[in-house]
């Protein structure tokens, strides 16, 4: 973009799910410092959250580990456990959040980082001095805030954006930069909920007592923010964000923000990323992790692509290993049937031997030594593979299963899906099938059907079909074949597994060329801008063209493979095509494109979520040419592949392969992947 910068979403307009991370690369003779904010109990209002409180620990930590001083951090939360006893601490009240922040502000000099990050609920209200231009002020509401006051007009100890604002720009004028991370909503959008296992972060303006004709729509502000700052987001404007227990619900220590968890294991595995990389990390780790679109992170400000703040730091990727137990769990997303190589040190010594994960708490794992001995002479380890779920679960309720089982019997419909590695819970699993009126809907953790606009939530099958178990069959097949594929490529991006999130290999360029239904079908519009490269996450619509540029700028040869996922979960491979060579040399390049088709709702069309995935593995002279399109579509297809890359994937996709974790690391080329999130609409 050109002209003025962005004015932040947090700042000036309409936030769905906010998590403001706000960090910013440093000098040496500069100092970061940091406001924390967790509101877990909230005084007057009953909407207390479990999460906030052990979010603001683990951000802490992750901001120590990336080399900022305890002691220029400021911690307002609730009674919490764990929090590094050197930090200052006091209760997240309306005046404590205000003068820690006034008192940041002004303790900052030129090139200093003030991170500032708020987890708790928001809500929205009207604008009081009318900068929003007849609309609504976004609000965070701290432990002490009330419901709404008519003879003010506000909701009472909220924190208003405009606040916030204040504090922004009296830094930037201080040539101080700000990172900010929220983990909240501020979205009056509707949704059907059908009661998940987590909590969304926020309050609806009705339930604080603001009169309904109060809120009306916005129109931003024209004074954006100039100098040096970052926004990171939780969720898209029309999305919310939760936090869900990573063991027992009713233990409140397993609760955490969803994005803040993922986020943070981003900063702690990797040292070197920007913030934009940041940002797509934690995006996938979400993807991975919910299945679906559940939440979506967002970011802007003109720090997006410097470094992020602590990138100069050393982080140890060594975990330790206490009375035979590895420390790390789900908090830190170790999975059963992970591979870690174990050490006597901290740093440097040699490989001791090996060990498997065979059980995951919340906060640690138990292991099992492929010798004994190093059980007790094992301090420290490292993953050398990530383990990836054998099944999907799913849970299925008894009114609906009635329908599914015209003819047959439940242990036949069973053993069905068993076939494809899908198991039926009762409660107990993340993945839930809804009826949604005529057809049955997949719904992730957080209970919401369609979170992303009508019919975004899967639909795999009619109940109307004649055969509508051996439909649902299918598409679960799909679904857990995506799942498995998606969880593969997350653990190869995730830093643990050694891969740098800043790219060396090829240039993928994503670009977008609009289209429009005619009389005579889909032409492209005639006021298509010049080439302009798609962001990793962005919105589309059918008759959209979708063209893949591929540059090697480097002294390798590159082996390319493009996936597609649509909305029904189908892989679909892109590139190659007909036995085509798929090897870039150096200096070359290459550039196809396709077309989006998605009908409009009278025919079924409805918002989609679809992904393209470039797949890049570096090759050299004589080697055999890596293959990856075998990793599309099901069945006989899987065996069109080549490579030791295409053998790890596709074992790793097997729902019969018996070993559920693969080696990141052995003889294998550097493998890259790039990955475009797409939200199509339908035909309009």
């Amino acid at each position: 973009m050109t002209g003025q910068p962005p004015i932040p979403r947090l700042l000036s307009l309409v936030v769905a799910g906010l998590t403001i991370l706000v960090l910013t690369a440093t000098t040496l003779e500069a100092k970061n410092r940091a406001v924390l904010v967790g509101v877990s109990d909230y005084q007057y209002l009953d909407a207390d959250l479990d999460g906030p409180k052990n979010d603001v620990r683990i951000m802490s930590d992750a901001l120590i580990g990336r080399g900022v001083l305890p002691e220029d951090i400021i911690v307002l939360t609730d009674p919490s456990q764990g929090l590094d006893p050197r930090l200052t601490r006091k209760s997240p009240e309306r005046q404590n959040i205000l003068d820690a922040l006034q008192m940041s502000v002004e303790q900052s000099v030129k090139d200093d980082t003030l991170i500032f990050y708020f987890s708790g609920h928001g809500s929205q209200a009207p604008d009081i001095n009318g900068d929003e231009q007849g609309g609504y002020d976004e609000i965070f509401l701290p432990s002490d805030a009330k419901s709404w006051n008519g003879p003010i007009g506000a909701v009472e100890n909220a924190i208003l954006d405009d606040e916030l604002n204040l504090f922004a720009r009296n830094l930037l004028a201080r040539g101080g930069k700000l990172v900010a991370i929220i983990d909240a909503c501020h979205s009056g959008t509707g949704f059907r909920a059908i009661g998940g296992a987590g909590k969304a972060r926020y309050i609806d303006p009705s339930e604080l007592g603001i009169p309904e004709q109060e809120i009306t729509e916005s129109t931003p502000p024209s004074n954006p923010l100039e100098g040096d700052f970052v926004f990171l987001y939780s969720s898209q404007s029309n999305q919310r964000s939760f936090e869900y227990p990573l063991g027992e619900a009713a233990d409140k220590s397993h609760w955490y923000g969803d994005f803040t968890r993922n986020l943070v294991n981003v900063l702690n595995g990797q040292t070197a990323l920007s913030y934009q990389q940041l940002l797509q990390a934690t995006s996938q780790s979400l993807r991975a992790s919910n299945g679906q679109v559940a939440q979506t992170p967002d970011g802007e400000g003109t720090l997006l692509n410097a470094p992020v703040f602590g990138s100069d730091t050393a982080v140890s990727k060594r975990i330790s290993i206490k009375k035979g137990k590895l420390s790390a769990g789900k908090l830190n997303d170790m999975r059963t049937g992970s591979r870690i190589s174990l050490y006597e040190a901290a740093v440097g010594a040699d490989i001791l031997g090996y060990a498997t994960v065979t059980q995951v708490t919340p906060t640690d794992a138990n292991l099992e030594f492929e010798n004994p001995d190093h059980a007790v002479k094992a301090k420290f380890a490292e993953i050398v593979s990530l383990g990836i779920a054998a099944t999907l679960d799913i849970n299925l309720k008894p009114d609906v299963m009635e329908q599914i089982l015209r003819l047959g019997t439940q242990e036949d419909f069973a053993s069905r899906l068993s076939d494809v590695s899908v198991r039926l819970l009762n409660g107990e699993a993340d993945n839930t099938i809804i009826k949604a009126d005529t057809k049955l809907a997949l719904v992730g953790r957080d209970g919401v059907l369609d979170a992303i606009g009508p019919g975004s939530s899967p639909r795999l099958a009619d109940l109307s079909s004649k055969d509508v178990a051996s439909d649902l069959v299918d598409a679960l097949d799909r679904v857990a074949r995506k799942r498995r594929l998606e969880a593969a490529l997350q653990t190869i991006e995730s830093p643990s597994g050694g891969m740098s999130l800043f790219k060396t290999g090829i240039t993928v360029e994503v670009e977008q060329r609009f289209g429009k239904q005619t009389a005579k079908g889909c032409k492209l519009n005639k006021n298509t801008p010049a080439r302009q490269p798609l962001p990793n996450q962005s919105n589309a619509s059918h008759c959209d063209q979708i063209w893949v540029h591929l540059t090697n700028s480097t002294s390798k040869m590159w082996d390319v493979t493009v996936l597609y996922i649509d909305k029904d979960s189908t892989i679909t491979a892109l590139w190659p095509q007909n036995n085509l060579s798929n090897r870039l040399p150096s200096a070359a390049s290459k550039s196809f494109g396709f077309r989006l088709e998605n009908p409009s709702a009278d025919t079924g069309g409805s918002i989609a979520a679809e992904s393209l995935i470039v797949l890049s593995v570096a090759a050299k002279p004589g080697d055999t040419r890596t293959v990856l399109t075998g990793l599309a579509g099901s069945g006989n297809n899987r065996a069109i592949g080549q490579g030791a890359w295409f053998d790890t994937l596709s074992s790793a996709m097997n729902p019969q392969e018996t070993s559920r974790n693969f080696s990141l690391s052995g003889s294998k080329s550097s493998l890259y992947v790039d990955r475009f999130d797409l939200i199509v609409s339908p035909e309009i």
